[in-house]
């Protein structure tokens, strides 16, 4: 699931769902609820008006990951959902603003990376944008770690790669990526590294992956002690305006670890 403020909704929430039929035959959708006068409600009335407006999609895969981001048409930012799901594509759907509806675009034309990889289904997806510096990753079920570093190019209004795409094969698959700044201030944001855990192996942070992209791994100590990490986050817990890692595990551990990358 996912949920997010756009310039058409003030609230949209997506979920992916799997309804089994009496044969035993599995259909899934994407169910989009949105809500476009939702600036002067209190949330729970938002929330009992938005499931009163849902469009549903029906989808001929099973869906891995749900992912919202912003992408430049014609020079205006416009926010898409991302599905990737397990025939290997990454699905884009777009509001058409005669409409109002989500309709499916072709991924290629805005994410041209991630329409290459094919191989192997994504698990999960990172794009996050920090500063002038646009971070594409996708993590496999095969164990691939795929990553593009864009910048934004003023001569053409958007973000253009720096260089080629870089990748590397990890142990298992990768369950979760992030993508962050060493402070959690959005005017001084520090070096950027990037959060990638998979269902085997420990998590590894990739410091100053802007710079270095995949070539400063950092190892988390006893995050596989607790049997597979499943999931991760990342926020400044205590409040000292450095980010700290959430690593959660199938153990039912979760672990926090500050700057340093010790717990």
């Amino acid at each position: 699931m996912d949920t997010f403020s756009s310039d058409q909704s003030n609230l949209v929430f997506a979920l992916t769902t799997v309804h089994t039929e009496g044969d035993g035959q599995h259909n899934f959708t994407l169910r989009i609820y949105s809500l476009d006068d939702a600036s002067q409600m209190y949330i729970e009335e938002a929330i009992f008006r938005i499931a009163e407006q849902c469009q549903v999609i029906r989808i001929p895969f099973t869906p891995m990951q749900l992912f919202h981001t912003r992408i430049n048409i014609n020079g205006e930012s416009n926010t898409c959902l991302l599905l990737c799901g397990n025939d290997g594509g990454v699905h884009l759907y777009l509001r058409n603003k005669s409409t109002n509806k989500w309709e499916e675009e072709h991924v290629r034309s805005y994410f041209p990376f991630l329409a290459s990889l094919s191989e192997s289904s994504i698990l999960s997806l990172e794009i996050r944008e920090i500063g002038d510096l646009k971070i594409v990753a996708a993590g496999c079920q095969n164990g691939r770690l795929h990553v593009s570093i864009m910048k934004f190019d003023t001569s053409v209004g958007d973000f253009v790669p720096m260089d080629e795409p870089a990748c590397v094969v990890l142990f298992s698959p990768i369950t979760s990526i992030s993508v962050f700044s060493s402070s959690s201030s959005k005017v001084s944001p520090g070096d950027i590294h990037m959060l990638v855990t998979c269902a085997v192996e420990r998590a590894i942070i990739y410091c100053n992956v802007d710079k270095l992209v995949l070539n400063r791994p950092v190892y988390l100590k006893e995050c596989s002690q607790y049997d597979s990490v499943l999931c991760s986050n990342i926020m400044d817990v205590d409040w000292d305006g450095n980010n700290e890692i959430l690593v959660g595990t199938y153990g039912r551990e979760l672990l926090v670890y500050k700057q340093g990358f010790h717990t």
